[in-house]
């Protein structure tokens, strides 16, 4: 089977360089799309890992009931009195 070649014409280059062009655009816009998404990746970790540390933070802060119910939050500002 012959295929046919392809002529060296000014409008044929013109296409290729058309066709190169496109291409390097759309490996920038892939390469631009790959770092928003680690940046958008690392951003979000960050964010679950502060709420975490709130989270764990207002579970110390709540003092559980001695009847097993959910309990009361601690106040911060009152002071530490020990029974005998």
């Amino acid at each position: 089977m012959n295929t046919p070649v392809e002529e060296t014409t000014p409008r044929n280059e013109f296409v290729q360089s058309l066709v190169d062009l496109g291409t390097e655009w759309v490996a920038l816009g892939i390469s631009f799309g790959t770092q928003a998404l680690e940046r958008s990746a690392r951003s979000l970790e960050l964010a679950a890992r502060s709420l975490d540390t709130i989270s764990k933070g207002l579970d110390r802060k709540v003092q559980p009931a001695k009847d097993g119910s959910k309990g009361e939050p601690i106040d911060a500002q009152a002071q530490v009195v020990e029974e005998p």
